[in-house]
C-alpha cells in the first residue's frame, strides 16, 4: 500500500495502517539513526522515539513524499540528540575540570554556580534567553527563533557570543 494512503487511513483512526507504514520503514529510519548514532542500543531507542513522534503528529502534518520527508526528520531528529549529548559532555566537561583545578566543598559549588548565574545576568538578554534555550532546554535554532520572532542567523549568533563572553567573563574572575 502507498505510503500517502496508509497516512490517510491512520488518520482516518485505522491503527493498523499506522503498523503497516511502521513495518515499512522501521529498517530505513533505522538505518538512519545508526548512520548517525553509531551505537545500536541509542539508534534504537531513537527509532521508538521517532515512529512516537509520527504517531502523535503525523496528522498535522503536510506530506507530499514520505520517504525523503521521513529522512529528513529522522535525520533531524538524530542530530538534535547528538547535541544534546555534547551539551552535557561540555557543561561536565566544564564543571569536572573545575572541579579538579579547584576541589570545592559543595558550599564553594554552590557560590561558583551563583557566581555563574551573576555572569549570565552580564549578557545581553537575548544571549541569555538564547543560552538558556539552547544548552537547557534542548531547542534548536529554528525552535528559539520561531519562539522568540528573531531570524535563526542571529540566534546562532547570540548563542556563540554569549557562550564566548561567559566564558571570558568567568576566566577573568579566576
Amino acid at each position: 500500500m502507498e505510503d500517502s494512503t496508509l497516512i490517510e487511513a491512520f488518520c482516518k483512526g485505522s491503527g493498523k495502517a499506522f503498523d503497516n507504514l511502521f513495518k515499512q520503514h522501521r529498517q530505513f529510519v533505522a538505518s538512519i539513526c545508526i548512520k548517525y548514532l553509531k551505537e545500536k542500543e541509542s539508534s534504537r531507542d531513537a527509532c521508538m522515539e521517532i515512529f512516537t513522534k509520527l504517531w502523535q503528529n503525523i496528522c498535522a502534518q503536510k506530506i507530499d513524499n514520505f520517504r525523503p520527508w521521513l529522512y529528513v526528520f529522522t535525520r533531524n531528529h538524530c542530530l538534535m540528540q547528538l547535541r544534546k549529548e555534547n551539551a552535557k559532555k561540555i557543561l561536565s566537561e566544564d564543571v569536572e575540570l573545575s572541579l579538579s583545578v579547584h576541589p570545592f566543598e559543595e558550599d564553594q559549588l554552590e557560590l561558583l554556580l551563583q557566581k555563574m548565574e551573576t555572569f549570565m545576568h552580564q549578557l545581553t538578554t537575548e544571549q541569555q534567553t538564547s543560552l538558556r534555550m539552547f544548552f537547557f532546554e534542548g531547542m534548536s535554532y529554528v525552535g528559539i527563533a520561531q519562539s522568540q520572532g528573531w531570524e535563526t542567523g542571529k540566534v546562532k549568533s547570540h548563542i556563540q557570543n554569549g557562550k564566548r563572553m561567559l566564558l571570558q567573563l568567568m576566566k577573568a574572575h579566576a
